[in-house]
Formats: structure tokens, sequence, C-alpha cells
């Protein structure tokens, strides 16, 4: 099953506000709201079920997963409520399926009383009632401070935090009365919900908390909607859920039961649909699905392996320039260039096959060939003729590539601190160099991560950690830059040890020589590796520029 993503623009053309979304399926419309602070990412299992009777339309709350915040900090879920109602009329959806997860439910709940002529039927999964006592009780050590720190000690933190909601409600009260029966440590699951804790960052607490003041009886009873509460017996609210059985609810009311295990919990959510709402009013819908446009903005290329994603900027009318950025990466990492190269040239900057939002590759398609395959198909999508490329550092073997194949189609081609790795082969050894970790169930990948991103800037090879090895330059080592980083190191950890293999082996020099464009190498004066780069690459022009580097 096929499941898309795309964005819908909720503000102004001045001032826009993305929500990113995902959906699936075929039939009447059903947006399925998540938990905080993940993203619609977390719901993906729910969404295969549900998209077999439904068109499915799943938002990451504002401020979570790829989302925008909300313009004004919120401090009850009004602002969610207002965001969720723009979305669905942006997308064209009149009347609509509702279900939420835990923050995701009581946005639903505050959805419903608000717009309930918009709501053919609500689903609410992980709804609790605590008393106000329990509630100040619970959020007083539940939101700790994540803010990143120069030393990394967040990424610790984070994992602790996310380790101990897998065992204990609340997490930070790690008692015999608090330890859920079937809590457990899946080091997949706790580093999924580290990644979302980092994406969401320091704010992370926004909807978690306001939702947290919603959980309670009083603002579930005056819902008029058909209303079926899921009630698991595997989640973690699972005493606070069954609270609900303490009261009379009224005829629109279903209680939905379940056992334990996940699989017992997604067949009574299928029953809903088999059931229950089987001949809802909603009739079959249809949204705006991702195209292959380039337009200005974020946006996602249909492409043969799957979904890539972009950022565009600049007049359609201006020169085309590719913009490619560092393996390991994402598209984020050229923002402040790009924005700079927009008054000049249509730029398009790709998050490239198993990095950032972009399609994971099948295992046997991770390498430079591949990948190069990916980007002719993206160019022949633009439909541009003649264009520019800029690479920063290892993607320039990408680069290279790519202008061999396309040859008089590239007008020109920028390489940005390219180092030729090959031709210092004596310097470095492979199996050193290339990272070779996994998620722990310690968290000790984050640290390991963070370290070797500084000392890439601090050392030639990075693993020689000493005097006789230390880089000049400026290092960035700056914590919201570091931690992006290590955000986007992780998001393309599956394709990293096989791409980076193979641009290590690359012999950069001797690919250039055999180019027809016009090859700009540009060091910019700060980089820590501008003399590796310059020696890697000798007898050659290289523009030496500022920090404020521009095409």
């Amino acid at each position: 099953m096929q499941i898309s993503q795309n964005y819908v623009n909720i503000g102004s053309e001045e001032h826009p506000q993305l929500v990113h979304f995902r959906t699936a399926g075929t039939g009447p419309a059903l947006v399925m709201l998540h938990a905080s602070p993940m993203s619609s990412a977390a719901l993906l299992p729910f969404i295969r079920v549900a998209a077999e009777y439904n068109t499915v339309i799943a938002p990451d709350t504002p401020g979570y997963g790829w989302s925008d915040p909300l313009v004004e900090p919120a401090e009850d879920l009004a602002g969610y409520v207002t965001a969720l109602y723009s979305f669905t009329r942006r997308l064209g959806l009149e009347t609509f399926g509702l279900y939420g997860t835990a923050t995701g439910a009581q946005i639903a709940i505050e959805f419903s009383k608000t717009y309930g002529a918009r709501v053919d039927y609500l689903i609410l999964d992980n709804a609790a009632h605590f008393t106000d006592e329990e509630r100040d009780n619970i959020v007083s050590g539940y939101f700790p401070d994540l803010t990143p720190d120069a030393t990394g000690s967040h990424l610790t933190r984070i994992w602790s935090v996310a380790r101990d909601q897998c065992m204990f409600f609340p997490w930070h009260q790690a008692t015999p009365q608090t330890r859920l029966p079937a809590g457990g440590v899946n080091t997949g699951v706790v580093h999924q919900m580290a990644m979302e804790f980092l994406q969401a960052g320091k704010d992370y607490d926004r909807a978690y908390r306001a939702a947290f003041a919603n959980e309670k009886m009083e603002r579930v009873r005056p819902l008029t909607v058909p209303v079926i509460i899921m009630r698991w017996q595997g989640s973690i609210l699972k005493s606070y859920t069954d609270r609900f059985d303490s009261v009379e609810w009224p005829d629109n009311f279903t209680m939905l039961h379940s056992g334990p295990t996940r699989g017992q919990r997604i067949e009574a959510f299928r029953s809903v649909f088999t059931e229950r709402v089987a001949h809802s009013r909603g009739r079959d819908c249809q949204i705006s699905r991702p195209g292959k446009t380039g337009s200005p903005g974020k946006g996602f290329f249909d492409l043969d392996g799957g979904q890539c994603h972009y950022f565009s900027a600049g007049d359609m009318q201006q020169q085309p320039l590719l913009a490619l950025h560092d393996i390991g990466s994402s598209r984020s990492s050229l923002s402040g260039l790009l924005a700079s190269l927009s008054g000049q040239y249509h730029v398009v900057a790709p998050d490239l096959p198993g990095h950032g939002l972009s399609y994971l590759p099948e295992e046997d398609l991770r390498g430079i060939d591949a990948i190069v395959n990916s980007l002719v198909e993206l160019v022949d999508s633009l439909r541009w003729d003649r264009f520019r490329i800029l690479a920063d550092r290892d993607s320039a073997a990408l680069a290279v590539e790519l202008a061999e194949r396309l040859g008089p189609a590239i007008e020109e081609m920028k390489l940005l601190n390219p180092v030729d790795y090959a031709a210092l082969a004596g310097e470095w050894e492979i199996e050193k160099f290339c990272h070779d970790f996994e998620p722990d169930s310690e968290g000790a990948h984050f640290l390991k991560t963070w370290h070797l991103l500084r000392d890439r800037q601090l050392f030639w090879p990075w693993y020689a950690a000493d005097a006789g090895h230390a880089l000049p330059g400026q290092a960035n080592l700056d914590a919201d830059y570091l931690t992006g980083r290590v955000i986007e190191f992780w998001q393309a950890h599956p394709v990293l040890n096989t791409l980076r293999r193979q641009v290590l082996n690359y012999p950069l020099a001797g690919h250039l020589d055999r180019l027809g464009c016009t090859v700009d190498l540009c060091m910019t004066a700060t980089d820590p590796l501008v003399e590796v780069g310059r020696r890697s690459l000798p007898g050659r022009n290289c523009t030496l520029a500022s920090s404020d580097f521009t095409y």
C-alpha cells in the first residue's frame, strides 16, 4: 500500500505555515491525529489498516514532526483546533471521521465540540481521566528541559525519557506502583521515540502539556457526535481510562475493548470500520496529491523508488540550479545558502534518497550509481534543458557522476569544499573512518554520533583525536547545529555506510578531468577541512571564499 506525503499551507503566501501530512487509501475521509511528541509516522500501522476502508489523512501536529509550529505559542488546545480546521478546509474536506490518540485524542475532542457538524464519528484512543491532584503531580516532573547543550548531555536526557516511558507511567516516577505490566525496552521503538523528541526540539511540551490539562471526563461528556472509546488493555493509561466505567454514558458513546497485545489493538481498530461505521455518511473524497512541479516551497516528487522530498525557492523563470547537500545531511543544512541564491536562481534542493524525508531505497540501490539515477529522474521531472549544480562536500561525487551522465545539460558546476579522499588514501583507514554502530539500549549511539560530528571538524582523520592531527579553521560546535546534524545522521543511517564507503574510494580528480562543463572548486576559508581539500586536489585552481559564500 502506498502512503504518500505532502504539505498544506494553512497560512498566507506572505507568511506560510506548512502542515506536513501522510495520506493513503480510498473511500470516506478519516483524519488521524497522533500523540505527542511523536509525528504521524507513529501511526503508520494504524494508517495501513484504516486505509483499507478510508482515505486516510494524518497530519503532523503544528510544531511536531515536519509541520511548522503555531504562529502564537499555545497555552491550551484552541490553537491546534483552529489549525486542524484550517487544514481540513484547505484539503476540501467537508465531513470526515476523526481518530486521535493521547494528545491527538484531546485535540479531536475539542475539535468535535467546536465543529461537530464536520465530524461523522470520533474514535478516541489512549484517552483518560485524571483528578486535578493527580495531574499536578504527574506534570510537575514530566517535562524536563531538553534544550541542546554543548556537552551533548541533552541526548542522554532524551534517551532516558523515551526509555522510561516504555516502562513506567508517569515515566519520572519509577516505582513498583508505576511499573507498566507489559513494559519493556524495545531499542528500535525507544530510538524512534527519541528521534521524535529531537525533531520536536526544546518546545516539545507545548501540545503535550495542553493535552494533560484536558484529560478529564467532563471535557468528553458534552460530545454529541458518535464516539467510540478504545479500551486497550495494554495502554499505559489503562488504570485512568478504566475510570470511564464509573459513569453512565449517553447513547452516542461506545466502549470498544481489546486485549493487551499490539495485534489485538490493531484488530479492534479494524472492527471499527468493518462493524461499526461501515455506513458513515461520508463520501469518497479526493485530496490533492504530491506532484512533480518543483514549485517554490517544500514538497515531494514521485520517483520510481518512492517520494523525494525537496525545497524550492526563487522565480521559476530564473536560471535553474540543483543544490545537493552533503552525504549524511539533508537539504536543511543548505538553508542559509539557498536563501541567498533564490534571488538569482530557481533553486531546487532535494533530500537525497535515504536522507531527510525522502524515500529509503532498497538495500542494493544505496550506492552512487543508484542515487545518481534518481537525480536524473528528478531533473527529467523538472523538465530542465540546461541547469547549474551546487554540491556540498561529499556530494561532489554525485554531482560529477550526474554531469557525466547528462553532459551538455550541465551549464556549470560548483563544488563546495570537496575532498578527494582517494588521493589521500594513505592518511586514513576505511574501517576506522566509516562508523559502524547501531542503536543500543543505553542510548550510547547518540553520544558516539555527537562526538563523531564534533571530531570531524577538529581532527583529520576524525578518529585520530590528538594534537598531531588537529585541524585549523573554525569548527561549528554550536549545540543546536550539532543536534540538527545528529538528527540528519540517523535519518540517513540506513544508507550512510554504503554511500560513504563508495565516496571515500571515488577518484574525484580523475573524473573532473573528463567533464565538459565549467567546474569551480570553492573552499570556504573557515572550513576546518579547507587545507585537506586543497591538498587532495593539487594543481587545481580553488576559489577561496569567505564564510558568507555566494554562487
